[in-house]
């Protein structure tokens, strides 16, 4: 009953493969009978399971699509034998391997023929042949050859057929490091973690380009290559059949054109490639800008440094000037509110007006100075923040409950919206001043009277008594002592001393001893 069940189930297919020969006579279809029957029983899908790591051969894109040699085979395998594959997204090459030994997938690629996979493996024959290479830093380019990889850590991406059939056997010499696939082995070898890697020439130029790894070279080659296939399972004959078939249906032209599109077999200097020379180029341009901005930045900030500094010695300069001023200074700032900020003053300043101006920082000149609004400071003020140009006020009197005085004042803009107010005392001033006035006064009055007494005298001839501006006679030292500041000491001339004490004998003796006759 069940091979007849099996026969029925066989029939449509059959028929269908019967109508599509006598409806196209120019359609020729490369599968069998039984082949066609096969894909009809498994719905024309065939899952299959590509090294996810394995560029550019095998591999998925940063969108999660397959890519590589083997995808670009298997769509051409399609479009010729009408039917579809399935592609299982796996972990790595090795978890690829157990997952066919489980019968969960249908078809593994890329694959290396060797005794061990042959026990549960069909191939097709090898649809590419790919070198195995020695990639190593530039520190260590001289390890051209297998044997001089003796006691050197060497990375091998696992359950690689090359490893496990010729290299772990024929060279046990060697410190083999498995790697998950090949990107982690050039990355170990680019940090040093390991001396050099073997790996297939096409992914190992294609992930260093794609990864921009700049310190690793193909310094030698092996013996070995890899001489890649389709595998399907050894219980599915008919698959392997129909894949064969399918590669057998590509030209050697498609062929060609899918390697030269995916694989350079020689590796060019990476200086040499032009996407690396537009990147290097477009870098250096980059760089050669960052210096010269830099550069000119460095200038700027110098020469803003010099400034700053220039600026600072410029503003101790002018506060110690301020401070050691012996004149008053308030400083003031005009807001945009329209109101004058009284910002500060110095030590002259408190000790002319007599108070702490501390408590008046912040206060406007009104608040601060309530009398000022009285007079026309305020705006001649404003005006000088805004305008600039020095005003001169040589008298303001000044008196509320703190301060009280008169003041000179000298006021000049600083800075755009801020001015000084310089200030000194001339209370003491106007005193002198009224002193010098009253001085120059009665030295004028002196002089006049002076100047009298250098004129024609009224004197009596007799007793030369002088007759004064009142019309009374005096004797001539008191009038000379009303009009000047002489004092007169009394004596005898050499004549009047003869005249009264010439006969005296005491008199004639002296006159004898100082030898005047």
């Amino acid at each position: 009953m069940g091979d007849f069940s099996l026969r029925l189930s066989r029939i449509p297919g059959l028929l269908l493969c019967l109508l599509l020969a006598m409806g196209c006579d120019s359609y020729e279809d490369l599968l069998s009978t039984d082949e066609r029957v096969w894909l009809e029983q498994h719905d024309s899908e065939i899952r299959v399971t590509p090294d996810p790591a394995f560029p550019p051969i095998d591999f998925y894109d940063e969108t999660g699509v397959y890519q590589g040699i083997s995808a670009e085979y298997f769509g051409l395998i399609e479009s010729r034998l009408d039917l579809k594959f399935t592609f299982l997204k796996t972990q790595s090459w090795a978890t690829a391997l157990e997952d066919i030994k489980a019968k969960s997938t249908d078809v593994i690629v890329p694959t290396q023929r060797t005794r061990e996979r042959s026990k549960y493996l069909l191939f097709t024959d090898p649809y590419i042949e790919i070198p195995t290479v020695i990639i190593t830093t530039l520190g260590n380019t001289h390890l051209k050859t297998m044997d001089l990889l003796k006691g050197k850590r060497v990375a091998v991406v696992k359950a690689h057929a090359i490893v496990e059939q010729f290299i772990r056997p024929n060279y046990p010499h060697l410190d083999l490091v498995e790697v998950k696939n090949i990107k982690s082995g050039l990355l170990e070898v680019s940090f040093n973690e390991v001396d050099a890697m073997l790996a297939e020439l096409p992914t190992a130029t294609y992930t260093i380009e794609k990864m921009g790894i700049t310190n690793l070279r193909i310094s030698g080659s092996t013996p070995y290559k890899y001489d890649l296939a389709m595998a399907s399972r050894k219980d599915l004959p008919v698959l392997n059949s129909i894949l064969q078939k399918g590669l057998a249906a590509i030209s050697l032209k498609e062929r060609e054109a899918i390697q030269k599109k995916w694989i350079r077999l020689s590796w060019e200097p990476f200086y040499k490639n032009r996407n690396f020379q537009i990147i290097t180029s477009v870098s250096l341009c980059i760089i050669l800008f960052v210096i010269f901005w830099n550069l000119i930045l460095k200038r700027e900030i110098d020469q803003r440094k010099r400034a700053e500094a220039m600026l600072r010695e410029s503003e101790t300069k002018f506060r110690n000037i301020i401070e050691a001023s012996p004149m008053g200074i308030h400083l003031y700032r005009f807001e945009s509110g329209g109101e004058l900020i009284f910002r500060g003053a110095n030590q002259s300043a408190d000790r002319i007006l007599g108070v702490d101006h501390q408590q008046f920082t912040g206060r406007t000149i009104e608040e601060a100075f309530p009398f000022l609004v009285e007079t026309n400071i305020p705006g001649r003020y404003k005006e000088l923040c805004e305008q600039g140009g020095i005003w001169v006020q040589e008298q303001v009197d000044f008196e509320d409950h703190r301060i009280k005085g008169a003041f000179e004042v000298h006021a000049f803009q600083t800075a755009r919206n801020e001015m000084a107010a310089m200030f000194i005392d001339v209370k003491e001033r106007k005193i002198a001043e009224r002193e010098r006035e009253r001085l120059i006064n009665d030295l004028q009055n002196a002089l006049m009277e002076i100047k009298t007494l250098s004129g024609l005298l009224p004197i009596c001839a007799s007793c030369k008594k002088i007759r004064d501006d009142q019309g009374y006679w005096n004797q001539i030292e008191s009038y000379i002592k009303q009009h000047s500041d002489a004092e007169f000491s009394h004596g005898l001339c050499p004549g009047c001393s003869d005249q009264l004490y010439g006969d005296q004998g005491w008199y004639i003796k002296m006159k004898q001893d100082k030898g005047i006759k």
